[in-house]
């Protein structure tokens, strides 16, 4: 028995964060061997979607989080942005522990893969729970479980993009600083939306430098 968890949406200037996290059994994991998952930034749209609708529709015991961007600009006032992972990767084991598992597979977000399993686990702790954490970068890309978590996030992301756009008429890209079309979007927006504004993490340094415009 094993849990995964991974996260889509850590670094974008539009949108909320998703951490999702994956119990299974013997049984499930010989499911997931099936679908030919990978990690889900290696899959096409259309293919995500599939592997997550096959994944939720036979695996009853996961736990998807949102963070809204809002939320995190607000987290970032008194702490940094691992030290908000921490507690949202905390949050979904909280979720999924009671089920027992044996081994918890998380995808690093601190470029010390032991420390973000210690801080995980302090939190646990403090609720009596010490589980084995295996921390790890890359997780998604090496362990089947954690793969499967990141389709679930990725999907979820993706799904809260395209209603967003669609809620405001309006194409702005991925909501990733590295985007072209997201960035050219902040450069003309003239951030009066107060309801739009609540999708953009105004924490992040790039949006400062855009308003400069």
């Amino acid at each position: 028995m094993i849990i995964g968890i991974d996260e889509a949406g850590k670094g974008p200037i539009i949108g909320s964060m998703f951490v999702a996290g994956i119990y299974a059994k013997s049984d499930d994991i010989l499911y997931l061997k099936k679908l030919n998952i990978k990690d889900s930034k290696k899959l096409l749209n259309k293919k995500r979607k599939e592997i997550y609708n096959k994944i939720i529709s036979k695996i009853k015991d996961y736990y998807i989080l949102e963070i809204k961007a809002c939320v995190i600009d607000e987290l970032r006032k008194i702490m940094t942005m691992n030290q908000i992972m921490n507690i949202c990767y905390f949050k979904v084991i909280k979720n999924l522990y009671y089920l027992e598992s044996n081994i918890i597979i998380v995808d690093a977000c601190d470029v010390y893969e032991n420390r973000f399993k210690e801080n995980i686990l302090n939190y646990l702790k403090r609720e009596n729970m010490n589980p084995f954490i295996l921390s790890k970068h890359k997780a998604d890309e090496k362990y089947l479980i954690v793969s499967a978590a990141s389709i679930l996030a990725k999907v979820c992301r993706d799904n809260m993009i395209e209603k967003l756009k669609i809620e405001n008429n309006v194409d702005f890209g991925s909501g990733y600083p590295s985007d072209k079309k997201t960035i050219n979007f902040l450069k003309k927006y003239n951030f009066s939306n107060l309801n739009f504004n609540k999708n953009i993490r105004f924490s992040w340094k790039t949006i400062d430098n855009l308003r400069k415009y």
